[in-house]
């Protein structure tokens, strides 16, 4: 199963992208499977970043033991290309490192994802396991697996914050962007590189990134989820994992060398470590994949089922994640759950997410890079290409089957993510490969100029009055901090530095922040769907619910909860109130405060006080 009249692995571009993409696969899948066995063994968690640390070093051992022969094998040696390309990946870390999503806002998921992971790294001698340390119960914490809680991508960063004496955000939100900045076009490389030569792919790499970077019509478009929210482990997995994923799977079928098994199962087990959505997107993505194999195989049935085989294999650890998650799921997770009321149950509805609001851009991209791109290839590539297209709109999206798909495999808050295994990474890199190999045909001067006034248009649809660019609908683009409004990480701080450790009840979103940033003071709520599970597993829904209301009474947001702050102010453990000043301007407030114990006081800034006993 060839694509190009030449080997991609005969090239020293692809040979040393794919060593690297192993390395850090690898390592991280490692990673993926060691937070596992820490986790249900309860070792701590220095025992476990020392293992960590350890399998960092031997990384390159295996790297060598998989790919020091196919390093004899190469043949063309394409120094031009390998140097475009490392430059196009300082400009992935440039952009991801200086792209502040939500500038003025922070995203509520990582109210959840981190604060075990900082639990764990302030709390080093603690045993690893699925407990909820932020959330304070009175009794014994919830349990975890999987859903709105730090994963192996978060605890990894913790393995990196632990060693570089850096506090937990200055991983997850400075550290590791730029390195998986880095990573979006060479992922995009080694899956555009099967299908076209490599210094083609390099073009189409490129054109894929400018292309990308105006698809930022809503907040679930391409552009959105790609350099300017990376340091999330699902952005990871649908801007890196996808196409790595993809790669990784026509070089299963094409050579079925154990360098290519290695790299299926590393880059698997790596995004199982990512995001636990992988359990419902990969593998539809990887039957689409292997019915576009199967169109191409040209008839050598009996190798591709030894080879079929053989990449199943590759995905068994997603296999027995998904089917231990499958029996450990929470009882409240589905269709009616907490966590998906506010997502549709249609095709349409979850369509709306991206072809929406400030323009159709993504709508028009995929439907013009998807006639170009079948236009400008022929043979295997187009037939392959075709298949994965027709076999995802068949197989997965369309209004027939996505009511059943939402109900039964990945549930409303997920589906939408389907849309990215419609092959438009692939089909954005084969439009700008064949373009620029067309261009070739002509002289230089009016190749050149073809290729600038190319790249003058993407540039300056950045800044037209109608643009759906990234930078100026999601994100904003300034010096690298954490990605969250400085005021509110500024008031944090001040509440950590002047407040005893304990339970808090503080308003929306300074509750989260403050968990993010400190393990010491488990929060009465950080935010809604999450506790509503866990609290109604319990049968202790009417708790929660008091709970927010009690929050949003200290936000000073609505009065006519004070009942329930007034009863949340008898709860034994709790330590301390951050509360609006706005919201004690009733004397009723401060005698509710003074009687159960809240003497101390001091004013965190105009707005915010903060009481504790």
């Amino acid at each position: 199963m060839h694509f190009t009249n030449n080997n991609p692995e005969s090239y020293t571009s692809v040979i040393i992208v794919k060593s690297a993409l192993f390395w850090l696969m690898g390592l991280l899948a490692c990673l993926t499977i060691l937070t596992h066995v820490a986790q249900v063994s309860g070792i701590t968690f220095k025992v476990y970043a020392y293992t960590a640390l350890f399998l960092m070093l031997v990384m390159p051992l295996l790297v060598w033991i998989f790919f020091h022969e196919q390093y004899k094998k190469v043949t063309r040696y394409d120094p031009k290309t390998l140097l475009f390309l490392v430059i196009i990946c300082l400009g992935g870390a440039f952009l991801a490192s200086f792209f502040n999503s939500g500038a003025t806002k922070i995203s509520t998921d990582l109210f959840y994802y981190v604060p075990n992971a900082v639990y764990h790294l302030q709390n080093p001698d603690s045993p690893m396991d699925f407990a909820i340390h932020f959330i304070e119960t009175g009794s014994e914490p919830f349990t975890s697996y999987f859903v709105a809680t730090s994963v192996p991508f978060e605890y990894t960063q913790a393995v990196i914050a632990y060693f570089l004496n850096i506090d937990y955000l200055s991983a997850y939100f400075l550290f590791s962007p730029a390195l998986l900045g880095c990573l979006i076009p060479i992922a995009l490389y080694y899956l555009i590189c099967q299908f076209v030569d490599p210094k083609l792919a390099v073009v189409g790499a490129l054109f894929t990134v400018a292309i990308v970077l105006l698809l930022g019509e809503t907040s679930r478009t391409p552009g959105t989820w790609s350099f300017p929210n990376i340091y999330s482990g699902k952005v990871f997995f649908i801007s890196i994992g996808i196409p790595l994923f993809a790669a990784a799977t026509v070089n299963s079928f094409r050579t079925a060398s154990p360098s290519d098994w290695a790299l299926t199962f590393a880059a698997t087990t790596a995004m199982v470590g990512a995001t636990s959505s992988t359990m419902a997107i990969l593998p539809p993505l990887a039957v689409v994949l292997v019915v576009a194999c199967a169109a191409v195989s040209g008839g050598e049935y009996k190798t591709f089922i030894k080879n079929l085989f053989l990449y199943s294999c590759s995905l068994s650890y997603l296999i027995v994640y998904t089917l231990v998650a499958f029996f450990n799921l929470h009882s409240d997770v589905g269709t009616n759950s907490p966590i998906s009321e506010d997502f549709p149950v249609t095709f349409l509805g979850h369509a709306g997410f991206f072809f929406e609001k400030s323009g159709p851009a993504t709508a028009l991209v995929l439907i013009v890079s998807t006639v170009l791109a079948l236009l400008m290839t022929s043979g295997k590539v187009r037939k392959f290409t075709l298949v994965w297209v027709v076999a995802t709109i068949v197989l997965f999206l369309n209004p027939i089957v996505a009511p059943l798909l939402i109900k039964y495999l990945t549930t409303p808050n997920i589906y939408w993510r389907l849309f990215y295994i419609y092959p438009l990474p692939l089909l954005l890199g084969l439009t700008g490969a064949k373009l620029f190999e067309y261009a070739g045909r002509f002289s230089k001067p009016v190749q050149l100029g073809f290729i600038s006034v190319t790249f003058f248009i993407l540039f300056i649809s950045h800044f037209v009055p109608f643009t759906t660019s990234v930078l100026y609908l999601r994100t904003e683009f300034a010096w690298p901090r954490y990605k969250m409004p400085p005021a509110s990480q500024r008031v944090a701080l001040a509440v950590i530095a002047v407040t005893p450790p304990g339970p808090m009840l503080a308003p929306l979103p300074l509750g989260g922040i403050v968990a993010m940033l400190s393990a010491k003071y488990p929060q009465m709520r950080v935010f809604n769907e999450a506790e509503k599970v866990w609290f109604g597993e319990r049968g202790l829904r009417t708790e929660i619910d008091n709970r927010i209301c009690a929050s949003e009474f200290v936000n000073g947001d609505k009065p006519d909860c004070f009942p329930e702050f007034q009863a949340l102010l008898g709860y034994t453990n709790l330590r301390s109130v951050v509360i609006a000043k706005s919201a004690i301007l009733d004397s009723k407030v401060s005698s509710a405060l003074n009687e159960n114990g809240f003497t101390n006081r001091r004013e965190i800034d105009d707005l915010l006080l903060v009481y504790w006993k």
